[in-house]
């Protein structure tokens, strides 16, 4: 009940008591004029709020970040009688929008406007509250609405540099060595801390007078791993440029996915959100379900990113090229980044940043350099 209707009531009662005490029919006919006015209004309400349900639709549940997305808000049900207005509020990506929608008797109402796709995620799109009011704006009353239904904005993959994989003599040494002749190595190099002995070719060392070992040139399998910072965003940053932030990590990711798999090379994508998971896929057809289980991800997990490094430290031995995207980069992460090259694989960080040229990381970025690790910088969108 809103306050104009208050004061009318009232008004009502003390004219009724008024035309009764001073036996006058015309107070008490005003009174009757303004009760069944009330009640009217409330009848029209009480009607109108069991046939009335509001929807908000989208044209499609997953769309691309940057696209336009067309919004259609349904008042189904129509009502007998006469009605105001309906003040909705809608919801999509958290972002309120009131409208005011005409109710007519006897009609149906759609309304349809256009929102842009902005940030990459998982969003809801609702109808968080419908208020219907009387024709005289008198009473309010709150009408059903329809569940709410997600909406997956995935990232939008972009042009970047192809990667080149490693050549490496222990990925198939092994197996070479079990039908190999010894006797006829591929090459020979000086031998290092934590060869075989049993590789040692000793007739040659002798005569050489230096410690030489069998090298077994092969290259490294044609897998990329690709490691992705799903922690929270630097606190440092607002709400809008955390979003920013997360879509460019997303895309970053996806990019180099697409551009993996269109070569034919097998691609792992292991996250560890709040519920981890992991994209595993050798053709390009797979790049949608990456995209699904990025928009999917909350990048709120409080795991340490370099604890996920050193997880994964087994199966950076078996890959050809290890990509590592984050928005961060201190001591620990750059100390994995060289460990991870000097294991074989070639290693490319992608700094996720929109400070570039912050004097803290310089001396982390230089020591990558100078191990021949890649250090690419990816501005967000504005």
């Amino acid at each position: 009940m809103t306050g104009s209707a208050l004061m009318l009531a009232l008004s009502a009662a003390a004219l009724m008591a008024l035309g009764l005490a001073l036996s006058m029919q015309l107070f008490c006919f005003a009174a009757v004029i303004v009760l069944l006015t009330l009640l009217y209004c409330a009848a029209s309400l009480l009607i109108a709020r069991r046939r009335i349900t509001v929807s908000l639709d989208a044209d499609c549940g997953e769309t691309l970040r940057g696209e336009t997305l067309s919004l259609t808000l349904s008042v189904a049900h129509r009502p007998i009688l006469p009605t105001g207005p309906l003040l909705v509020t809608c919801a999509y990506a958290n972002r309120p929008d009131v409208r005011l929608i005409p109710v007519r008797a006897l009609r149906g109402v759609r309304q349809s406007w256009t929102v842009p796709a902005r940030h990459v995620g998982t969003f809801d799109i609702s109808v968080r509250e419908a208020m219907l009011t009387d024709c005289f704006g008198l009473l309010r009353a709150r009408c059903g609405v329809a569940p709410a239904h997600a909406l997956a904005v995935l990232p939008r993959p972009f042009p970047i540099s192809r990667l080149a994989f490693a050549q490496s003599e222990e990925a198939q040494a092994a197996l070479k060595r079990v039908t190999e002749d010894l006797t006829m190595p591929e090459d020979f190099r000086a031998w290092q801390p934590g060869d075989s002995m049993k590789r040692v070719h000793w007739k040659l060392t002798a005569r050489k007078r230096e410690v030489l070992v069998r090298r077994y040139e092969s290259p490294m399998p044609r897998d990329t791993l690709i490691l992705t910072d799903c922690a929270d965003m630097p606190a440092q940053a607002t709400h809008e440029r955390a979003a920013a932030l997360r879509d460019a990590l997303c895309e970053t990711v996806v990019a180099i996915a697409d551009l993996q798999l269109q070569d034919g090379s097998p691609v792992r994508v292991p996250l560890y959100g709040a519920r981890p998971t992991e994209f595993s896929a050798e053709r390009a057809q797979s790049l949608l379900v990456l995209q699904e289980l990025l928009a999917a991800q909350g990048f709120d997990t409080d795991e340490s990113f370099a604890r996920v490094l050193r997880q994964e430290l087994r199966r950076v031995r078996r890959s050809g090229a290890v990509v590592i995207v984050s928005p961060r980069l201190d001591p620990a992460l750059a100390d994995l980044a060289l460990s991870f090259r000097r294991m074989g694989p070639n290693v490319r960080y992608y700094l996720v940043t929109y400070d570039a040229e912050q004097p803290e990381r310089l001396p982390y970025i230089r020591r990558m350099q100078a191990a021949r690790v890649e250090v690419c910088y990816v501005t967000p969108a504005a």
